[in-house]
Formats: C-alpha cells, structure tokens, sequence
C-alpha cells in the first residue's frame, strides 16, 4: 500500500464476513431432535396406554356370566327376575346399589367405561398427537436444508467475488511497479493502465461489498425466522402437552394431575427464553443480535455491520499512478452531420491515455467506449475568434479497436472558456503538442 493510504480505513481484502449460517443450522438440529425427542416420549406415553387397555380388556372378560356369583333377588324387589352379572343385563350407573350383584354391575360398567376411554386415548395419540409431532420436525427438517442450500450459495459466490477482487489488486500492483520502472515515459496497453485497473478493483469491490449485504440481510433474515421459529417451536411442544392433559382429563384416566402439573410448569416458560440464552452466548458471531430484543433494533445492529467501498482501502489504493490528470464531463459531438451533443465521462491518465466512460461509476461503465493514446493523437482548438465555441477536436487509433484503419475523430465541448482551455492546454502537454509547437515557433523565428 502506497505511504499516503489512509491508515484509518478497514483493508478491503483482509475482511472476514460474519456467517452465522452454520450456527442456524445447527440451532435447528437441535430443536429437530427436541421434538423428535418429545415426539419418542408421547409414542411410549401411548405405549403405556396401549398396554393398560388391554389389561384392562383381561378385567373386563371376567365379568362373565359363569365367573359372576348370581346371588337371587327377592321376588317382591324393583330388582324381581333381573341377575346382575348376566348377558344380557344392562348396567345402569345411576342404580341404587343394594347388594353384591348391583355392586359387580357398576364394577362392570366403570371398568369397561375406563378401558374405552384408555382405548381412546391411545387411539387420539396415535392417530393425532403423534402425525403432528412427524409434521412439525419435517417442516423444520425443511427450513433447515432450505437454509443450508442458500447459505452455500452465498459462500460460494462471495469466495468467487473475493478471488476476482485479489486478482484485480494483482494486476494493479504488477501495472503499479512496470509504471515505475517506465518512470511513466513508455507506452502502455490501456488495459494495464493503474487507473484502469484501479477501476477494476473499485468495480469488484463493490461487487463484493453488495454481495456481503446481501448475505448480511440473508442472514438477518434468517435469524429473525429462526427467533420466531423457536418461539413456535416451544409453544408448539407447550400446546400439544396441554392438549394431551385435556384428553388424559377428559378420559378421566391415570394421573390427570401430573399432567396438569407439567402443563402449568411448561406454560411458564418465557417463549424467548431459549433464543435469549442462544443469542447471549452467539452474540459475536450473529448479525442481528447484540442485546437486541426487538425487530427495530435488530435490523439496525445487522445493518451496522455492512462495509462501504468509501471506508476501506486496498493495495496501491492511492498511489499517483492511479490518480488521473483531469478528469470530468465533457459533451461530444455525434456524428459529423448530426449536431447533437451528448454527456460522457473524460479521463487522462498518467500513461497519457484518453478514456471516455460513459459514466464515472466503475459499476455502470466497466469498460470505456474510446480510448486514445494522446502522443500518437492530432489536436485542435475549434474555438471561435470571440471565444464562444469551447470546442477542442482529437483524433487517433481507437485503442479498443482491434483493427482500426480510419482514425477516430472526438470533438468535444465545455461549458466555458476556461474549462476549455485547461482540457486543450492537458492535452496539449500530455501528448507532446506543446512542445512541438514551442520547437516549431522558435525555428520559424530564427
């Protein structure tokens, strides 16, 4: 880097962009493997069922005829000709229980109520409870691939943006030290001008620097998702527990106030719990997130993360080489019939090149329309005797012609007198005219 680089400014190569894509992923894995694992725990929960139904079925086949005592009923009883435990007797819960058999049929009748109800609820996990845990995971299982496959792109395009960058600097550095050892005085191929090349460097940059936005804002994106994910996520776990304690309730099986209890523990838990210890620990290595609990705020940490080309400095940055002689926008001439005029931008380098651009901006004008190697160019002022013209004509091989036979001719205004003169006298001393015409004026004299 040149000794007049600014030394406040961030290198423009040395960057390493944040990417905190990997630690979403892997966040995600982990809450994949928590619902799997809630999912697991729900699928032997109703294993348990399972296998308390059928026990209790085994209860309820004892309540056979031939295994029931048939004790006789009094003839003058409500009860007169009906044997509880029969066939063919219908329990009645609300009956007045009298005796042994009334007491053997409620038995009867709660015990198969309770082994439907335990047949339900093993059937409502299986068939409800646990098709939503499968869905759940896969739609994060997609997310998570989702983020990886874009993430990977990004990667990908910012090391290629990277090796176009450093392999600019390269080249600038090459065209820097043949320049020198020139002292400017050879001719050069337009395409190794420093300033050329440097626009080059500002172009990939800029590339790359738009890129890494990109990739900042991606990764904002995506962190903002995964914090709304997580909160779904818990909430999705608390709601399916709550779920399954109104079904174990309303079954009226084993243990509903365990349940219960667990319902009300996992329902106060903060829905950003989690993403707050997440975040705390990541804090360096997430975009979005230093202390930040809000959208607002997390949007403007990412965003101060995002370089500008105006802030950094590269190799060679400021070396002479690279710096014009004048430079700005001057009108040309279309045609040699047409009258009008149009705007573009005029350089003259220090290898004595005249580039016009159509703009200044390495982005929007990568490669220049004409380029003229000035020594090799004729030279005129076409301004008026009242000085009301401005206009300076040149004429020259177009360098970015391959193969150019009829010379290209540029006529060219100013807005004043003054510009005028300052782009004829450059000119003018850039391609040797000057000195010519002072060698001609003497010789005529003498």
């Amino acid at each position: 880097m040149s000794d007049n680089a600014n030394e406040t400014s961030s290198s423009l190569v040395d960057n390493v962009y944040l990417d905190s894509s990997d630690l979403i992923v892997a966040r995600y894995d982990k809450w994949i493997l928590a619902v799997t694992f809630f999912e697991n725990f729900f699928a032997r929960y109703d294993s348990i069922l399972s296998n308390t139904a059928k026990d209790y079925s085994k209860l309820v086949k004892h309540f056979s005829t031939d295994t029931l005592p048939q004790f006789e009923v009094s003839p003058s009883s409500n009860n007169a000709g009906a044997v509880y435990g029969s066939v063919n007797s219908e329990a009645d819960p609300n009956r007045k229980i009298t005796g042994v058999n009334s007491f053997i049929e409620l038995l009867k009748f709660r015990s198969s109520e309770d082994q439907g109800k335990l047949a339900g609820l093993e059937t409502s996990i299986k068939e409800q409870i646990l098709p939503e845990f499968k869905k759940f995971s896969s739609d994060l299982s997609t997310k998570k691939k989702d983020l990886a496959v874009e993430a990977g792109k990004h990667r990908k395009e910012l090391k290629k943006l990277g090796l176009h960058l450093s392999s600019s600097i390269s080249k600038l550095q090459h065209s820097i030290q043949v320049f020198e050892s020139a002292s400017g005085t050879g001719k050069m191929d337009y395409k190794n001008d420093p300033y050329m090349l440097k626009r080059s460097v500002s172009l990939h940059g800029t590339e790359l620097i738009a890129k890494e936005h990109n990739h900042i804002d991606f990764l904002k994106r995506e962190e903002l998702s995964l914090m709304t994910q997580e909160k779904r996520s818990l909430e999705f776990i608390q709601l399916i527990f709550a779920d399954v304690a109104n079904r174990i309730a309303a079954a009226d099986a084993i243990f509903p106030s365990s349940f219960d209890s667990l319902t009300k523990t996992l329902s106060s838990i903060d829905l950003e719990y989690e993403w707050k210890q997440f975040s705390e620990v990541n804090k360096q290595k997430l975009v979005s997130v230093e202390d930040n609990e809000d959208v607002s705020a997390a949007n403007a940490s990412a965003d101060q993360k995002k370089r500008s080309l105006n802030d950094l400095s590269f190799p060679n940055d400021h070396h002479p080489a690279t710096e014009p002689i004048l430079e700005g926008v001057l009108q040309r001439k279309e045609g040699k019939v047409n009258k009008k005029y149009v705007s573009s931008y005029y350089v003259i380098t220090k290898t004595r090149y005249l580039y016009e651009f159509e703009s200044n901006s390495p982005k929007n004008s990568t490669q220049p329309n004409t380029v003229l190697y000035l020594p090799e160019c004729s030279l005129k002022s076409l301004n008026g005797p009242d000085n009301s013209k401005f206009k300076i004509e040149v004429s020259g091989k177009d360098a970015t012609q391959a193969i150019s036979v009829i010379k290209s001719t540029l006529i060219l205004k100013t807005s004043t007198y003054d510009e005028m003169k300052t782009w004829f006298n450059v000119l003018s001393e850039v391609s040797g005219l000057m000195q010519t015409q002072e060698e001609s004026r003497l010789d005529t004299s003498t």
